[in-house]
């Protein structure tokens, strides 16, 4: 996967925008750890890493979670499909039949900088 994460400088590269939302899938769901797997699609993506995240879970309840890993900054390009690692709060792992329908990533000032559709 040559570039997978690399660091250079790209004119195809934007940063993400809450209005053009990603896809992504839950990849693993057990206790308290939920990874999602994200796909760039269209032009490459200028990835920071987020600060904070939430999800909306198909009831419309909307919780905030703990992100434990993610990429480096840097270009992920597209095409190519990228991990954050989510802990769940005690609340959230008892929805044991819970869907989560969106992620959102939000910078230090709590403004949402990435919106991921499942």
């Amino acid at each position: 996967m040559k570039g997978f994460f690399e660091s250079s400088p790209d004119d195809r590269a934007l940063p993400p925008d809450p209005k053009r939302p990603l896809v992504g899938r839950v990849v693993q769901r057990t206790g308290d750890v939920l990874v999602i797997e994200i796909l760039v699609e269209g032009k490459d993506v200028a990835w920071a890493p987020a600060k904070e995240a939430r999800i909306t879970w198909d009831d419309a309840t909307e919780t905030r979670v703990a992100i434990t890993r993610e990429p480096p900054a840097g270009t992920i390009a597209s095409g190519e499909t990228f991990r954050i690692f989510l802990r769940l709060d005690v609340a959230d792992v008892a929805r044991v039949h819970g869907i989560p329908c969106a992620l959102s990533l939000h910078d230090g000032s709590h403004h949402e900088v990435m919106t991921v559709t499942f």
